[in-house]
């Protein structure tokens, strides 16, 4: 039985963790753009709640009776939280991330949640290589479809000097090559790290 999710970028992670290839393939393409700035929130809470977890629990373990008993002759607050930010941003196994995370409220579940991070990167990545594959013309094409804000097909057909018709064929054939290659990788990288 999972355990529910104490703060709500987490229920997000676990949707995503839950989804199949195929729609994981489609969020990231409606996602296109501001993806990355999604895992970087997502990464960003993360480690704001991981710090705040371990800060309460010190100051719980150490009595926090109003009178500070200096235990070593040096303290650098500002170095010790560089230490830890740097420590949380590198690292990337399960050991590094079980270390990093002592003093938390639930280490495992936070070693879960930034895997998923690291597996939304690993996604994105998957699906930027799928387009990085197609020829020059036709990855240009494509980003441009997937970045436009508020540009009509119109304009973009016109921009490639095509029928609004052929540009939307163009586009539809080039995004489901994308969509089943990306669909493949991120299988076969599960299928992988699931043994299945």
């Amino acid at each position: 039985m999972e355990v529910e999710a104490k703060y709500s970028y987490v229920k997000k992670l676990h949707h995503y963790s839950r989804s199949d290839p195929e729609c994981k393939a489609k969020f990231i393409l409606k996602n296109y753009e501001r993806f990355p700035k999604i895992i970087a929130g997502y990464e960003s809470n993360w480690a704001i709640i991981v710090k705040a977890e371990k800060r309460y629990n010190e100051k719980a373990a150490s009595g926090e009776l109003g009178v500070r008993i200096q235990k070593s002759g040096t303290s650098n607050p500002t170095m010790n939280e560089a230490i830890a930010n740097l420590e949380l941003s590198t690292a990337r196994s399960e050991t590094d991330l079980r270390h990093v995370l002592k003093g938390t409220d639930n280490p495992d579940q936070h070693v879960k949640d930034k895997l998923i991070i690291q597996d939304m990167q690993d996604d994105y990545t998957i699906l930027c290589n799928a387009i990085y594959a197609l020829g020059t013309k036709d990855e240009e094409m494509f980003v441009r479809y997937l970045t436009r804000e508020n540009e009509a097909l119109q304009d973009l057909a016109d921009e490639y000097k095509m029928e609004l018709a052929n540009f939307k064929k163009q586009i539809y054939s080039i995004k489901k090559a994308v969509f089943l290659s990306t669909v493949e990788c991120i299988d076969l990288k599960y299928g992988i790290i699931e043994r299945r």
